[in-house]
């Protein structure tokens, strides 16, 4: 395990003071991040929907809940997506 020391605002640093794993919080913004870099990729038409969810380390149905979420269509409808998470 490695430490970092990051600077943030005062904002920023009462908000994480409420939480006790901030861990989680941070891995959750590096896979929302990590969803808006393969969007722009894809829109772009730079990768496949497929290699965009490698890249993502997702699944494809769980990209195009994700893409949904976003507006951006992904090759197979919202509704078939819910019933693929759901199994």
């Amino acid at each position: 395990m490695k430490n970092i020391n990051v600077q943030v605002s005062d904002e920023i640093y009462n908000y994480l003071m409420n939480y006790t794993n901030i861990e989680e919080i941070i891995l959750l913004g590096i896979r929302k991040k990590k969803v808006y870099d393969v969007a722009k990729l894809y829109q772009n038409n730079m990768v496949s929907f497929g290699r965009a969810a490698e890249i993502a380390e997702l699944r494809q149905d769980e990209l195009a809940l994700e893409f949904s979420a976003l507006g951006i269509e992904p090759p197979f409808s919202f509704e078939m997506a819910q019933e693929e998470v759901a199994v």
